[in-house]
């Protein structure tokens, strides 16, 4: 099977490898707060930091998805002031779960064409963006994340990376709290997530001291700076983490690779007269591509690409049945994207051919 679902994706083709030596070593089966995990735990803080050019002040901690991510650190600020600013459905989520812990939110959507309106950005204690939109393929591009962080440099600037970490490069240098789970960019098992968050965050989280829950930013801080999580964590996935850290290249040569093998996916899409959903190339995301078309046209072409051992994605949200959704994702092979191509090629023969029939 070809795997361009964006998420769960496409695993690196060394996951099995992986995994086999990490059950030969018995790592799973040790205590999560034993030494060899704890060295396990480190390693992947420690590849981070080098492959995905994170700062090492940044400290690191691992949840369970980037959905957890949304609620602990609505739940570990209660009280704040966010603003969410979105133009897609994930983004839209994750201001409803803020509101829904009782939070003082502002929302601000945006159209897919447009950039966010940085100049009407309202003052507050928090800014919440995304990075990649996985619902619909926009992107939100660096110089606009930074104008942003110019106009409100008091602010805790959140980024949910979720289509971008390990694929795209961050600029961490103004972020405060960056999110991904790891069954997209990443290309590994679903079930857990990296939360990565910037020293003034870090205070930040310490000085409100909100302890109510398990997980809560002020209890899992300190731990992760000892290599440790609150709870018995995917020990698996943290040993995974580690292993793809140490074989993976640096984020710079992912982030170039997988720019340049975008561009080319969008300019043979539309040579070859698909039609894509977002327009405007300035914010067309790098890693999800979108092509839209009427409704029974995405369930045709999904359907003739299973028959064909490629599983492409759904639609999402107000695009669930008038677009399909394909991954551009690191660990997503040559040899895939050229099966697929050679599908779609056919699949727009057929169509073509079908259209001139009497």
């Amino acid at each position: 099977m070809h795997f361009f679902y964006p998420g769960p994706a496409q695993l690196y083709a060394q996951v099995p490898v992986w995994t086999a030596e990490i059950f030969s070593k018995g790592l799973v089966s040790f205590n999560h707060r034993s030494p060899q995990v704890v060295e396990c735990y480190k390693q992947a803080v420690q590849g981070i930091y080098e492959k995905l050019s994170v700062p090492e002040s940044y400290t690191v901690v691992f949840t369970s998805s980037a959905t957890e991510c949304w609620e602990i650190l609505g739940q570990s600020f209660a009280g704040d002031q966010f603003v969410h600013v979105f133009n897609g459905s994930f983004g839209a989520k994750w201001a409803t779960i803020n509101q829904q812990l009782g939070n003082r939110v502002h929302s601000i959507s945006f159209a897919l064409e447009e950039p966010p309106p940085v100049s009407s950005l309202p003052a507050a204690d928090w800014i919440c963006l995304t990075h990649c939109e996985t619902s619909n393929g926009t992107y939100l591009p660096e110089n606009e994340i930074l104008a942003i962080k110019s106009r409100h440099p008091q602010a805790l600037l959140a980024l949910d990376a979720t289509s971008s970490m390990a694929g795209i490069a961050i600029p961490w240098q103004v972020m405060d709290f960056v999110f991904a789970s790891v069954q997209k960019c990443f290309g590994l098992p679903s079930g857990m997530a990296v939360l990565i968050c910037s020293p003034q965050a870090v205070e930040r989280a310490l000085q409100k001291a909100n302890t109510q829950h398990y997980n809560s930013l002020a209890v899992s801080l300190p731990l992760a700076k000892q290599y440790q999580p609150t709870h018995t964590p995917n020990i698996l996935g943290i040993c995974l983490l580690m292993k793809l850290m140490q074989e993976i290249e640096s984020i710079g040569l992912i982030d170039q690779r997988l720019r340049k093998q975008a561009q080319e996916w969008y300019n043979w899409l539309e040579e070859h007269g698909f039609t894509l959903l977002v327009k405007n190339p300035a914010f067309r995301s790098p890693t999800v591509i979108v092509l839209q078309a009427e409704a029974k046209e995405i369930n045709h072409l999904k359907q003739c690409a299973l028959q064909h051992g490629i599983v492409l994605g759904n639609g999402y949200g107000p695009w669930k049945e008038t677009t399909v959704r394909i991954a551009n994702f690191p660990a997503i092979d040559k040899k895939s994207i050229t099966v697929l191509e050679q599908f779609l090629l056919t699949f727009q023969a057929t169509k073509k051919n079908l259209s001139l029939l009497p």
